[in-house]
């Protein structure tokens, strides 16, 4: 398959395409559209006479996506979150979906982004969120306004950072001196608290802890599983891409426990050396297929 070079290759770009094994008629799910990575390979296999349905929460990425696929007629675009995936089919006047993708991880489009707050080098204020309207609290305001606790607690449970309470406590004196603006401030502020070391900058965890909050990714993920069973049709197949274990065992967790669903595969597919040579992001990207049975 041939991927434009202009865009970024999503991980898992071949493999999406030969464990799904879209058919012509089927109607597609794309939950987490992005710059439509995915969406580029997948689409035109439900032609003539079936239907791709992109979502994304973020609008701008969103529209690069609509943009690049402007061609294809048979794709719906909605700038909402995939938890919305009920009405978003009612409105449709569709009842049952056959494939469904969800790619949970930062996609480059959003470390390009300064202005958004994503990247550690990002001068900007502090923001972190895929979509203002729908995300109440930036991590500006997690990081200035919420206790020490608080702030402990957002980093170790979204974020699994063993040094959390140092890390708030760090937070919580230098934001007492002065305002902690922009991604390179935090960043910098984390790593003179946990150093540096081979590997992931040291800021890693606390960012991704802190944009799991901000935008209630583990609600909209909870809340797509929960109403699952009700839109996909018999056979049917899921496709999660998680980035780190508490996603992946979400998921995982889902599959074992649901009476309607079940893990094609006990073991996740992980990048290959190819993939992760070229993108080292996507080092520990899971992707899980789960059939509706």
């Amino acid at each position: 398959m041939n991927q434009n070079t202009s865009f970024h290759q999503p991980v898992f770009f071949e493999n999406i395409h030969e464990l799904l094994r879209i058919q012509p008629g089927q109607i597609v799910v794309d939950g987490t559209c992005g710059e439509g990575g995915h969406a580029a390979l997948l689409a035109p296999c439900v032609l003539p006479d079936g239907k791709y349905i992109a979502i994304d929460r973020d609008g701008q990425i969103l529209e690069k996506a609509k943009n690049r696929l402007m061609h294809y007629s048979h794709i719906d675009w909605f700038n909402e979150n995939y938890s919305s995936i009920q009405e978003i089919l009612a409105r449709l006047e569709i009842q049952q979906i056959d494939r469904m993708i969800v790619d949970l991880g930062l996609s480059m489009f959003h470390l390009r982004i300064m202005e958004r707050g994503f990247s550690f080098l990002s001068e900007e204020e502090l923001d972190m969120r895929f979509n203002p309207a729908d995300s109440p609290l930036s991590a500006f305001d997690v990081i200035h306004y919420f206790s020490e606790s608080e702030i402990s607690d957002i980093l170790y449970s979204f974020g699994e950072e063993k040094m959390a309470r140092r890390i708030a406590k760090k937070i919580v004196d230098k934001r007492g001196e002065k305002p902690i603006k922009t991604c390179r401030d935090l960043a910098k502020l984390i790593a003179s608290v946990k150093g540096f070391s081979k590997g992931s900058h040291p800021a890693t965890q606390s960012f991704q802890a802190l944009r799991i909050y901000v935008n209630a990714e583990l609600h909209h993920l909870n809340l797509l599983l929960s109403q699952s069973h009700l839109i996909f049709s018999k056979g049917a197949l899921m496709a999660f891409i998680t980035y780190h274990s508490i996603e992946d065992r979400i998921v995982k967790r889902f599959a074992i426990e649901s009476p309607f669903f079940y893990m094609r595969e006990k073991k996740p597919l992980t990048p290959s050396q190819e993939e992760i040579s070229r993108n080292p992001a996507v080092r520990s990207a899971k992707l899980r297929v789960l059939v509706r049975s």
